[in-house]
């Protein structure tokens, strides 16, 4: 029978993909064209139709271009076995990996939910629950040791998340030791940390305790942070109770999601008792 020769855009048509990406394929190696004409037109039979199908079919798969032209240089029943099988366990890592971040978004996104559902320009009372933390200690007077902490942080989750599949916020959030708040030293954090889902066994994993506390928003760069801590403090007094604990300081809005300082939002909770 007469073989039927195809132009280059009817045999793309043919097989759902475009001119581009059959040239692509050609300089690739994958696939050349059954002939090509005196005029320098390239053309293809019907029959190739399966060469496309199986370059397509390794692609689905997540396989290379490289790899596919590996493939089809040595292919037989056996290692189309073990191809698949290859392909089925890189797969099955990278939907751990998009798990995780997932877990990460998830987390995320509710603690950003729980923010903007308290958020007020006034003082107010709200029931925290018990939150685990990664913690690292920090100087935030001392930026080139605030962002060396940081990294030391990330470091320290990167351990845990490859170790436990350890799940975080991407907000960070810091402690402020509560003889600090007491004696006024408003920007002297201890810790800087980063929520997770689950207590691991790692040393710089810890539980802050659930119960009531008083919260603040504080808008505008962290050198007029004092003001908002001076603010709660007074309702904290004018509400008949005492500060019992560590502040914890939430970056709401930082340089994440605006570029002006003047513009941040960093939450304030203090834990208190009633005298």
């Amino acid at each position: 029978m007469k073989k039927r020769f195809l132009s280059s855009s009817q045999f793309a048509s043919l097989c759902g993909i475009t001119k581009n990406t059959l040239i692509w394929y050609e300089k690739k190696g994958l696939l050349a064209p059954a002939f090509v004409g005196e005029n320098g037109y390239h053309y293809y039979t019907y029959d190739q139709y399966f060469d496309v199908d199986l370059i397509k079919s390794m692609k689905w798969t997540d396989m290379t271009l490289e790899e596919c032209g590996e493939y089809i240089r040595s292919r037989s029943s056996d290692s189309y076995m073990q191809m698949l099988i290859r392909q089925q366990t890189l797969l099955s890592r990278k939907m751990e990996i998009v798990r995780r971040r997932k877990e990460i978004m998830d987390m995320t996104i509710q603690d950003c939910l729980i923010l903007r559902s308290r958020y007020s320009e006034k003082p107010q009372i709200v029931k925290q629950a018990p939150m685990y933390v990664l913690g690292e200690s920090i100087d935030r007077s001392d930026m080139e040791g605030y962002t060396n902490a940081l990294q030391r942080l990330f470091s320290v989750w990167r351990r845990c998340h490859a170790v436990y599949g350890l799940a975080s916020s991407m907000l960070t959030r810091t402690l402020l030791p509560r003889e600090n708040i007491l004696s006024g030293q408003f920007n002297a954090p201890s810790q800087l940390c980063l929520r997770v889902g689950a207590q691991v066994p790692d040393p710089a994993c810890r539980v802050l305790p659930g119960g009531e506390y008083a919260v603040i928003y504080h808008s505008g760069p962290v050198s007029r942070i004092s003001e908002s801590y001076r603010q709660l403090l007074d309702f904290i007094a004018r509400s008949g109770a005492e500060v019992s604990g560590d502040a914890i300081e939430c970056d709401f809005v930082n340089h994440l999601s605006i570029d002006d300082p003047d513009y941040y939002v960093k939450e304030i909770l203090i834990p208190f008792k009633r005298k």
